[in-house]
């Protein structure tokens, strides 16, 4: 049965070699997948399957009048993984999931002005203006930076790795980054503790991503901004970049020019008709 292809997948030195990111996220597709096609032949596993999968996935997740069409693609791209792996070890014969369309998904557009971005940071509690500050400045992601340690903090800048794509970078430091670090080594620490992380806790434990999200959240609320998330600043540090879409790329640390594009959403100043 196809379960045992699966669970092959996951014990696999492919898997092993994903992004950290990456594996955990396809770690919480694996239970999806398996009920859906773990009792299956694995050669008896169509493209139609694979189509009834994800539009079934997306209306349960989502609701009537919004579709979870992203979850829906995201467990197809993980069940597209496991089966160019399995067609490669001759456990099947096609990868069904070649061809099928991915469900169409609203792309995000929203912009944080510097108006709502000063609103909320000053809304916000000590560890949250630390971590907006990172994640904006440094175009990162709040798994990343809440990730960073002491050790992260060089003589040429602030070293990250980003969790989903594994691209390691040196964020140079300028004025106001080099002052959020500071701000990090002030945040609150019980006496006698040492922490390795640079966003902590009292007790030196390392804040989940979570937490800092209902930080941002509350912020938000008492800054009456609506209509954008934590990840939304690494859209407003892309957007805020000065420089080519190429270098814009270089500088987020994306795979694609593609990608960028996605999150460059500043609207373009553009001379008129002479």
């Amino acid at each position: 049965f196809f379960e045992k292809v699966i669970s092959d997948f996951y014990k696999s030195d492919s898997f092993q070699k994903l992004a950290i990111r990456t594996r955990k996220d396809y770690t919480g597709y694996q239970k999806v997948i398996t009920d859906a096609f773990g009792k299956m032949r694995p050669n008896a596993i169509e493209p139609h399957h694979v189509r009834m999968f994800m539009d079934l996935l997306a209306k349960r997740r989502g609701t009537i009048d919004k579709p979870a069409n992203a979850t829906a693609n995201r467990n197809k791209a993980c069940l597209q993984k496991i089966c160019s792996w399995a067609l490669q070890q001759g456990k099947v014969k096609i990868n069904p999931c070649v061809g099928v369309e991915k469900c169409e998904e609203n792309k995000r557009t929203r912009y944080i002005n510097d108006y709502e971005y000063k609103a909320i940071y000053d809304h916000a509690v000590p560890s949250c203006k630390v971590a907006m500050e990172i994640s904006y400045l440094c175009m990162a992601r709040i798994g990343d930076v809440v990730s960073l340690t002491v050790r992260d903090v060089l003589e040429e800048g602030l070293f990250i790795e980003q969790g989903k794509t594994g691209k390691k970078q040196i964020k140079q430091w300028s004025e106001r980054l080099a002052q959020a670090v500071k701000n990090a080594r002030l945040l609150p620490q019980k006496q006698g503790i040492a922490t390795t992380f640079l966003i902590s806790k009292p007790d030196g434990s390392k804040y989940a991503v979570r937490s800092i999200q209902a930080q941002y959240e509350t912020a938000k609320k008492l800054a009456k901004v609506d209509g954008c998330t934590f990840h939304d600043l690494k859209a407003k540090g892309v957007s805020d970049f000065d420089g080519t879409l190429s270098e814009k790329q270089d500088a987020a640390g994306h795979t694609t020019a593609a990608q960028t594009a996605a999150y460059d959403r500043k609207i373009k100043i553009v001379r008129a008709v002479k």
